[in-house]
């Protein structure tokens, strides 16, 4: 596969995906532990500050999901999607030239 002039195997694309999907599931670990970090401090000190601390985050979390890890899993898949589009492609164009036989190309 061709990008920008460059080429990339299909292993190298899944490699890729795959550290999409590592940072995805990574800032997902980390949001978990800050969640439960602010859950233990709701319940040390509920005040109006507190919940105000917490409704934010929320409504942060909502929208870092909607785009930022919603972008990364999306970009995984498109990756492999294309890839193995093209590796398959790659297959059927040269079943043509393949099954053809040499006679015909040296006329």
């Amino acid at each position: 596969m061709a990008i920008d002039g460059a080429l990339f195997s299909e292993e190298e694309i899944q490699q890729v995906a795959g550290r999409h999907d590592s940072a995805r599931e990574e800032i997902e670990t980390q949001l978990t532990q800050l969640r439960s970090q602010l859950d233990d401090v709701g319940n040390r000190s509920p005040n109006e500050m507190t919940k105000m601390l917490v409704n934010q985050y929320e409504q942060d979390l909502t929208r870092l999901k909607d785009s930022v890890l919603a972008d990364l899993q999306s970009m995984s898949q498109d990756m492999r999607s294309t890839a193995g589009q093209q590796t398959q492609q790659d297959q059927d164009n040269i079943k043509p030239i393949s099954s053809t036989p040499i006679e015909d190309f040296i006329g």
